[in-house]
């Protein structure tokens, strides 16, 4: 069962509701009423109100009081392995895209160009489970481009990974 604290709320636990309003990570209060104002509710010592009506709501989640998380990407995430995390979503949630040799040997290159991590290292075997799972296919290139490469190169099999994503 739910619990929740009611109002009336502490000076600072005003302030905390009010910065876990405004952070974002979690849906924010708002007002049920149907009209043309700012809908997001502010706290208060008496409760929760609407800006634009006479709203009000007296309860809060008890977690809110304490304030907002702290935020996971500014504390944990390694930057490098973030935005190789962000350009595999790229890859594979994308639709009505064809991926050419070139987008693909971006992703490589980034790939090993990383960092020895644990994580750095189980990106290979994420993309071809995508590929296994039929979020991207393997498709031979033509002979022409497997000669020449693709930036006057000879294609590996990462490279010769051409993502048609489904559509």
């Amino acid at each position: 069962m739910m619990t929740f604290a009611n109002a009336p709320w502490t000076d600072e636990e005003v302030v905390n509701l009010n910065r876990w309003q405004s952070v974002g990570w979690v849906h924010e209060y708002t007002c049920p009423n149907d009209h043309s104002g700012s809908r997001v509710l502010v706290a208060g010592r008496n409760g929760w109100s609407c800006p634009s009506c006479v709203y009000t709501q007296n309860w809060a989640h008890p977690g809110a009081l304490e304030g907002p998380p702290p935020n996971p990407f500014e504390t944990h995430a390694n930057p490098a392995w973030l935005s190789l995390m962000l350009e595999l979503t790229r890859v594979v949630c994308l639709t009505h895209r064809r991926f050419n040799a070139d987008d693909v040997m971006d992703l490589y290159d980034a790939i090993e160009h990383a960092p020895t991590t644990p994580e750095a290292r189980a990106m290979g075997p994420v993309l071809q489970k995508a590929a296994k799972a039929g979020y991207c296919k393997k498709t031979k290139l033509t002979e022409k481009s497997r000669r020449k490469g693709s930036r006057g190169r000879s294609l590996t099999m990462w490279e010769s990974l051409i993502c048609e994503v489904r559509r």
